[in-house]
């Protein structure tokens, strides 16, 4: 909250004056914002009826922010597959989205753990957040074995630029 008291004179044959307020670039995603202007110790003047505060309204500029998920690589004997989901840019206005897993060479309940549509919400300024699958071991000698970590419903995330899909490679351990 700011308040800068500015003393404004009229001429005799003005009828109004600019009042600039100077307005802070950021590069945060935001909703818009509004400010208030308001006129107070009036002297000489009649404001009787005459609004005396206006309000400001601050444009949001910024882009929603992308969103990517990177590869993992672990052993089978390693438990869990952690991956990182990045946002290219905070957002105040809470992106959402939901995750889950599909099989590749690897098969859900034999090699690693399915999950389906988990939600990630990203608060305040948080630009990345972990999710975990389970990775299960087996005695199988086999070559290594891949699922998918797959993003989708996007809320107040552009799609467009975003790296959506993920491999988990499950390394094997068995020989």
């Amino acid at each position: 909250t700011a308040q800068v008291p500015q003393g404004i004179t009229f001429g005799s044959t003005q009828t109004q004056q600019l009042v600039q307020v100077a307005i802070l670039q950021d590069i945060v995603d935001e909703d818009d914002q509004t400010f208030f202007v308001s006129l107070t110790g009036v002297t000489r003047l009649s404001v009787a009826g005459s609004d005396v505060q206006a309000v400001g309204t601050i444009t949001d500029e910024n882009a929603e922010p992308t969103v990517s998920i990177g590869d993992v690589t672990v052993n089978e004997n390693a438990g869990l597959a952690t991956f990182t989901i990045v946002l290219s840019h905070a957002s105040e206005r809470s992106p959402q989205l939901t995750w889950s897993t599909s099989d590749g060479t690897a098969v859900a309940g034999n090699d690693y753990i399915a999950q389906a549509l988990q939600v990630i919400t990203f608060g305040g300024t948080q630009t990345q957040q972990t999710i975990q699958a389970a990775i299960l071991q087996d005695i199988v000698d086999e070559d290594d074995q891949t699922f998918l970590v797959n993003l989708a419903s996007f809320t107040r995330l552009a799609v467009a630029g975003s790296d959506v899909q993920a491999v988990g490679t499950i390394g094997d351990d068995d020989s």
